[in-house]
């Protein structure tokens, strides 16, 4: 077993001399936030388990209460509170690190098995989504919570939440609510739903499958493991949020999806619960970032996901520019209890100017850190 910058890995053996990789996420006080360090060690250690013959799949966790509830913003706001460049310089590296990240798990071949539990939010979605085996438990709760600081819904939400029900897409991004397993799964952004218990179960029983050295293979394997699972029973899965308040939420959303018109009305005390507290979390959140959703979920549509990779860079680099996201983290971390100081008081009073630099490249389209990729 190896450590590095709070996220260790190990190999386990399996059948036929072959070896199974686990990458835990061990920061289990911070609910295990990613910093740039643990993002680096990821991807390093992943580009050598690609090329290992001896490695023929990958289990990625977090330890504690949850897989991971996101990047470290503690060390993202150090670092752009001041507005000095060196500050801006290193956030811009943890972008381009984490969004070059979540690409290569994307294109990682070999069976990669994400294990959602508890949170699975912001940063942590690009680990999790990104593979090609993603379960999620019967505690998951999965969402892009960025309007409570100011930023976007990041690590490819373009790409994700734009390929969803179109209400509910737009519902997330907006009030940053999760959602559990069921709808997940409903959603397709998760593959399987397990029971919390089942992961040291899942890991024994991929150590015995009858590995080869051919990855299209392993991959049925996997799946053929997984997809006959027995699932947690129905009285252990969480209840459908979506389908109990779908048409509430669509008959909101209209105005969004067809006008770009975000106006969403107060929370009504005869409403659903987790309707409620959307609402709540929509009108404290940030005003720009709600704006600026409508324009990313329009084009995140018909981008590839590397495409989306490159506009939310854009994106990144703007925000770290713009005072909302400080003004965000402050009240959030600093300020605690404190109500964020945006810079416009509704999602209607901000200008259209103001979202088009939010989304206006610093680079030549041949200049953009990912243009090759």
């Amino acid at each position: 077993m190896s450590t590095s910058s709070d996220v260790t890995f190990k190999t386990l053996s399996a059948r036929g001399g072959f070896k199974i990789g686990l990458v835990s996420l061990t920061r289990a006080k911070s609910m295990n936030a990613l910093t740039r360090e643990m993002i680096q060690a990821i991807g390093r250690r992943l580009a050598r388990w690609q090329q290992s013959k001896r490695i023929v799949a990958v289990v990625i966790q977090g330890e504690g209460r949850c897989f991971c509830s996101g990047g470290d913003i503690r060390q993202l706001y150090d670092g752009i509170a001041d507005g000095d460049e060196t500050g801006l310089k290193q956030a811009d590296q943890f972008f381009e690190l984490e969004y070059k990240t979540n690409i290569q798990l994307h294109r990682f071949t070999k069976p990669l098995i994400a294990w959602g539990h508890g949170y699975v939010m912001g940063g942590g979605l690009g680990l999790f989504l990104t593979a090609n085996h993603r379960i999620g438990t019967t505690s998951m709760q999965l969402a892009w919570p960025e309007v409570r600081i100011g930023l976007f819904p990041d690590v490819l939400g373009s790409w994700y939440l734009s390929r969803i029900e179109p209400a509910l897409g737009y519902w997330m991004g907006l009030t940053g609510m999760p959602i559990n397993s069921t709808d997940a799964l409903s959603q397709r952004l998760i593959d399987y739903q397990m029971a919390d218990g089942d992961l040291e179960p899942l890991i024994g029983q991929l150590r015995r499958l009858d590995w080869t050295e051919r990855t299209p293979d392993n991959q049925l394997l996997v799946r053929h493991l997984l997809g006959n699972w027995s699932t947690p029973a129905a009285a252990d899965k969480p209840e459908s949020d979506w389908l109990r308040t779908g048409a509430t939420i669509t008959e909101m959303m209209v105005p969004v999806i067809q006008q770009g018109l975000v106006a969403l009305p107060a929370a009504d005390a005869d409403q659903d619960a987790w309707v409620q507290r959307g609402l709540h979390q929509h009108h404290a959140g940030c005003p720009a970032t709600a704006r600026l959703l409508v324009a990313q979920l329009a084009l995140g549509r018909h981008m590839s996901l590397v495409e989306a990779a490159r506009l939310e860079l854009v994106m990144a680099w703007q925000a770290c520019r713009h005072p909302d996201l400080v003004a965000g983290i402050r009240a959030l971390l600093i300020d605690r209890g404190a109500l964020p100081q945006w810079q416009h008081a509704t999602p209607a009073s901000v200008p259209d100017q103001w979202v088009k630099a939010l989304m206006t490249s610093p680079w030549k389209r041949d200049e953009h850190p990912f243009a090759n990729l």
